[in-house]
């Protein structure tokens, strides 16, 4: 069926689309599309039935929620969605013929996926969204309708608390621990300590609150609360605290400039290197050593027609000042042109290919 409304969220937000889906008390599927993902929202009469992304069958996305909460093992997921292709039985139904699964539990899983998918694509501000209306839709798990307007009130609510949370709760692949000197809490924290009670420094922030059975949002808030009161810590910060070479920054802005700094800094010696050789030397030398490829002859013949203007310089000065003709000449052509000053027998002594430091500092001092 053709959608009848369709366009871009970056045009129209989604909590305008949403709004208009409601008021016209629509009932249909809203299909939205971001980057590599797509989910799908179910509406009965502009109230909200369900969403979730779209798979390959109907509740797909479904009975992976239940696999990694361990419900059913994923062999047997694999087995009824074979079975549903060949037989087009329902996947709920073919579930509910395991042990441990009730009817009960297929609603309790669905709604927390409808919360899953909404608290994701309220944060969407791109991509494209098509709505296609449908008298019947389509046999589903019954569960609780909301209106729209209570979806756009929790969820913008959540968005807005789920910013403030430490961007370690945030990143799924985190792994916490309990904390070695935590603060004794007296309070019964329930939910928190059944939350906690799963963090054993190897499960990552996403297998805790598939293994919790609880949305996203509710997981992130007790763990920003523990870790923000010091009672859990990342895996990584306990063997920080064992190896402090292994300490790395909460910050990824500070991470960030921890390794810009460690590859700028050896820069910034070198340069301070140079900078003095050049305060050391001759402008004109400088221009030779650079040509040169800076090797100790030409490091030679620079010191020498410093040392043979100096003795210019002394010899004159001896004589009553600068008064020889064309003494000026020579003192310049002495500092700036070093070739040729140092006699062929003594250049033998320097050997190009040589890396000597001792011969660069061992200059007869004035």
């Amino acid at each position: 069926m053709a959608a009848v409304l369709h366009g871009k969220l970056e045009d129209f937000g989604i909590a305008d689309v949403l709004q208009l889906i409601g008021q016209q008390r629509k009932t249909g599927f809203l299909q939205l599309e971001h980057e590599a993902e797509n989910i799908r929202i179910v509406f009965e009469e502009g109230c909200v039935v369900s969403a979730s992304p779209v798979g390959e069958l109907e509740f797909t996305a479904l009975g992976e929620s239940l696999v990694r909460a361990g419900f059913i093992l994923a062999s047997d997921f694999d087995r009824t969605t074979a079975q549903s292709r060949a037989s087009a039985r329902p996947l709920p139904d073919l579930w509910l013929e395991y042990d441990g699964m009730d009817q009960v539990v297929l609603e309790q899983m669905m709604a927390r996926l409808t919360q899953e998918t909404l608290f994701q694509v309220m944060g969407w501000s791109s991509g494209a969204f098509h709505f296609s209306p449908t008298r019947n839709r389509e046999a589903m798990i019954e569960q609780e309708a909301f209106s729209v307007e209570k979806v756009l009130m929790d969820g913008l609510r959540m968005l807005d608390e789920w910013r403030t949370f430490p961007i370690e709760v945030q990143t799924e692949s985190h792994v916490f621990r309990i904390a070695k000197n935590r603060k004794p809490d007296s309070e019964g924290r329930g939910d928190a300590d059944e939350i906690l009670s799963l963090l054993d420094g190897h499960r990552s922030v996403r297998q805790v609150i598939d293994a919790s059975r609880r949305t996203t949002f509710e997981v992130g808030r007790h763990l920003s609360e523990a870790f923000v009161g010091g009672r859990i810590e990342t895996e990584e910060a306990a063997s920080a605290k064992k190896n402090p070479f292994l300490a790395r920054s909460r910050s990824p802005w500070l991470e960030a400039l921890r390794w810009v700094s460690a590859a700028t800094l050896p820069l910034a010696f070198l340069a301070l290197v140079v900078g003095a050789l050049s305060v050391d030397s001759a402008p004109g030398s400088m221009a030779g050593i650079r040509e040169e490829g800076g090797g100790p002859r030409v490091l030679a013949e620079m010191k020498f027609a410093r040392l043979r203007r100096a003795y210019l310089e002394e010899a004159n000065g001896s004589q009553g000042g600068l008064s020889e003709p064309g003494l000026p000449d020579r003192l310049s052509a002495a500092g700036s042109d070093p070739r040729g000053t140092l006699a062929p027998e003594s250049l033998a002594a320097y050997s190009q290919g040589e890396q000597r430091p001792e011969w660069v500092q061992a200059v007869p001092q004035r």
